[in-house]
Order: C-alpha cells, then structure tokens, then sequence
C-alpha cells in the first residue's frame, strides 16, 4: 500500500524559498538575469534598443564585483580579480560595449538573440568571462505608439553601412593592415564615421567598412 504524503502550506513554503535561493546563488549565471537594479543580460537580450537598459547594463558588466576583487590585488593576476571581464559571444571575444553595440547592430538590421547556454566563470589567473551561445532570428515588432503630429520626427536608428558577414582568415593581421592604409573607421546608414585603434580581432563595423573600401580599390 503506497503512502501518501501530505504537505502543508508552510512546507510548499519552504520548497519554494529553497529552490529560488538555490538559483539565485548559482555563480554561473551571473548576470543574466535582473537581479535589484542591475538590468541583466537576458532582458537587454529582449529589448536590445533600449538605451537605458543598454547603459545600465554596460555599467553593471564593467563595474563586476568579482572581476574587480580586492583593492589590493587589482591590476594583477593574484587571486581572483584581475579588473577585467570578457564576453565571449557565440566564439567571439569582446568587451562588454563591444558585446553591447553588436547586439543592438544586429537588432537594427532585424536580427535578434536568445540565449541557449549561458556560463559566467571567475578564473582565478585570468580575467572573468562570460560564455555565451544564442540562436538568433526575427526581432519581434513592438506594438506602434502613437506620437503627436506636432513633434519632430525620432531620429532614424543608426548601424553599420556594411555587412559584417564576412570571411576572413587572420583578422588581426587584416585589422592591422586596415589601420596601416587609413581605412581602418567605422562607417554608419546615417552618414557619420567613427576611427577606430583596437586590434582586436573581431569583426566589427571597422574591420567590415575597411573591407567594403578595399574592394572598391581593387
């Protein structure tokens, strides 16, 4: 004859409260989710054109309590904080407000994330990183608002003028040589253009605007 157990309302009580704190506590998804006044990563994910989420967030990844670690260790690699903290999103290395303009490019071409495998690590030698993976397709369109006649028009949402889909061998090599001929800027749909000096490997507006150029010098 199977026993049947009886829970009371404080037991569910309690299972919840464990199971919440358990998750909350789990280091490895540090970040993603809004946690106090701090965004996350999860929601900016849902609502990349945010700019006040977008600004929160950058300000919650670069000020990491863990990346920082002790006053007296920072800038070193002793102990856990070295001052640094990368994201490595879908392969790609990048700092937080590289991460962050990458994934507001992509929402403006119509292009939008969601996480498959998330993995916050505080290495003790090395700098913190966070690991990421998404699948990526239709942004989903927001409900139209309707604004009064009377007052300007919004400014048009600025991106990169070039693809960056492409395919190169050795991009630092290429960056450097970009940087060499005076082609290494960014170049935007609104007409403006931003220098850029990182070499850093990832294809971003620079590296794709400076491949454009080359192209057509050839």
């Amino acid at each position: 004859m199977r026993k049947i157990i009886r829970l009371t309302e404080s037991d569910l009580t309690r299972i919840v409260r464990r199971v919440l704190r358990e998750a909350k506590d789990d280091e490895t998804q540090y970040h993603r989710y809004q946690e106090g006044g701090d965004p996350g990563i999860e929601p900016f994910l849902g609502d990349p054109m945010n700019e006040k989420i977008a600004d929160e967030l950058q300000h919650q990844l670069e000020d990491d309590k863990y990346a920082k670690g002790p006053e007296f260790l920072r800038n070193t690699n002793l102990g856990k904080g070295t001052g640094k903290l990368f994201i490595f999103f879908n392969g790609q290395k990048m700092t937080p407000s590289q991460f962050i303009d990458q994934i507001q490019e992509d929402a403006s071409e119509g292009f939008c994330h969601t996480i498959n495998t998330y993995e916050y690590n505080n290495r003790v030698l090395a700098s913190t990183k966070i690991t990421i993976t998404t699948k990526t397709g239709e942004c989903k369109k927001s409900t139209p608002v309707k604004t009064d006649p009377i007052k300007k028009d919004p400014k048009p949402v600025k991106y990169c003028k070039h693809s960056k889909k492409i395919k190169l061998g050795n991009v630092k090599l290429f960056q450097s040589y970009c940087k060499r001929e005076g082609l290494y800027y960014a170049e935007y749909t609104d007409g403006t253009t931003s220098k850029c000096n990182a070499i850093d490997g990832v294809i971003g507006c620079c590296t794709a605007t400076c491949y454009a150029k080359r192209e057509t010098r050839a």
